[in-house]
């Protein structure tokens, strides 16, 4: 995922934003009760807590682009199951695996993936300058199918603060429900 429009340019902007945007999603979790977190929604069936795991692994595919990993073994997709395809090239296809995938994992090991892969983010974040982030993709996954130009700072966006105020109006539905 990748974001074009008032991406920041600088640590420090780059930073409270996505701190930002991960707190308004914890305010708006933190007093709900277990079962409002794993309540199906009325439209496509996800929980609270299956946008939190979805979340999640979406910035685990951002740690490993950041470390020049696997994007595609960060979320899962080296494990699938013999005959379950998924297009990589699609969104849609690879969020239905996810869904597939994390639908099943306890509230609690969701919760602690969705913190842990926050703080993760963070930490990397913490490790870059202000220069990183106009650094290309392929700077970060050389060797990669994808040898976008583009600056990184996109991907962070996307995978970050740009991706959790996405889910956050859908979120605050959910839990006004």
């Amino acid at each position: 995922m990748t974001a074009t429009t008032d991406e920041p340019r600088d640590m420090t902007m780059l930073v409270a934003r996505i701190t930002g945007a991960y707190g308004a999603i914890e305010q708006v979790i933190s007093g709900l009760s277990d079962e409002q977190l794993t309540a199906p929604g009325p439209d496509d069936g996800w929980s609270i807590k299956d946008h939190l795991a979805h979340l999640a692994a979406w910035r685990h595919s951002l740690i490993a682009l950041l470390e020049g990993g696997d994007r595609g073994a960060a979320i899962g997709l080296d494990q699938r199951s013999a005959g379950e395809s998924v297009n990589v090239e699609d969104v849609d296809d690879v969020n239905a695996f996810l869904y597939r995938r994390n639908h099943e994992r306890t509230l609690e090991e969701v919760q602690a993936d969705f913190r842990q892969a926050q703080e993760r983010v963070l930490a990397l974040l913490g490790g870059m300058t202000d220069a990183d982030l106009g650094k290309p993709y392929s700077h970060y996954q050389p060797g990669a199918e994808n040898t976008s130009d583009d600056p990184v700072v996109g991907w962070i966006v996307g995978n970050t603060y740009g991706h959790d105020e996405e889910h956050l109006a859908t979120i605050q539905a959910l839990a006004g429900r």
